[in-house]
């Protein structure tokens, strides 16, 4: 029970073999914005995270991986049928794996008083998942 609470048997038993994670650090800049260093993700993917977060359809369209690269009604269309709001998000961390590098995202939604977990897999400057 111990080794569960510490991570662990998450990280040791239970986690992929192949990845490296990068976790985030305590100490966050006095604005709230994530780390400094390799620690904190590329500016495009803060942005990406940003229009995700907003829903901003155009935004997200340059840098979607195939099949939706451009699609921006497509995009939008999927993104008016989401059941969720983000007044606030939070880097939390990244790795990488086989798929690619890994940027995942704490989102917050005030009008549900819920959190969401967001990982963006990224390969070649586009976002390739989301998950």
């Amino acid at each position: 029970m111990i080794a569960f609470v510490w991570g662990g048997i998450t990280y040791k038993e239970l986690g992929p073999k192949a990845t490296a994670y990068l976790p985030a650090p305590v100490v966050s800049a006095a604005d709230g914005s994530a780390v400094l260093g390799t620690e904190s993700p590329p500016g495009w993917v803060s942005d990406f995270a940003k229009a995700f977060c907003g829903a901003d359809a155009q935004a997200l369209a340059g840098r979607l991986g195939p099949p939706l690269t451009g699609q921006v009604d497509r995009i939008s269309q999927a993104l008016s049928q989401r059941d969720w709001s983000c007044s606030d998000m939070r880097y939390i961390g990244g790795g990488t794996d086989p798929k690619g590098t890994f940027y995942v995202y704490l989102m917050r939604d005030d009008q549900n008083n819920a959190q969401e977990w967001w990982v963006f897999t990224t390969m070649n400057d586009q976002v390739i998942a989301i998950e």
